[in-house]
């Protein structure tokens, strides 16, 4: 039994891990510290979001998730236009403060819903059960 505690612990831990952004290149809080409010609507090159609309949709994707695993009749938003902000650029520095919170937010949440589940596999299972509908051409 103790066997099986041990491994449903490690399940948890590695899934909050990747969630907190382990694993990554960079992890999401290095990514966004000091970042100009003059770049925070401005797209590279080449690159189809800036970075304000990049934080918005995870903001707003985990914000989905997580009521998704806590409440049954969840009605998730229109894909894709429920996921991203329509504007390139957060309105000031308080919008982007506030999205950032939102998607601190949503980890913390993630955390506490993934050790009130009965197990890791009942937790895990919740999320893999979650489809985001495909981008219409």
């Amino acid at each position: 039994m103790d066997q099986n505690r041990d491994h449903d612990r490690s399940l948890r831990d590695h899934l909050l891990y990747l969630l907190k952004g382990g694993g990554a290149h960079a992890d999401f809080e290095a990514a966004v510290a000091g970042l100009p409010p003059a770049l925070r609507g401005a797209k590279p090159p080449g690159v189809p979001h800036s970075p304000w609309q990049l934080l918005e949709h995870l903001r707003l994707a985990q914000w989905d998730i997580l009521e998704f695993s806590r409440d049954p009749g969840h009605v998730s938003p229109k894909w894709p236009e429920g996921y991203w902000p329509q504007a390139e650029a957060p309105a000031d520095d308080e919008a982007w403060d506030a999205s950032l919170v939102g998607r601190r937010g949503a980890i913390v949440s993630q955390e506490v819903v993934s050790q009130e589940a009965d197990s890791a596999e009942q937790f895990i299972s919740v999320l893999l059960s979650y489809r985001v509908p495909p981008a219409r051409p």
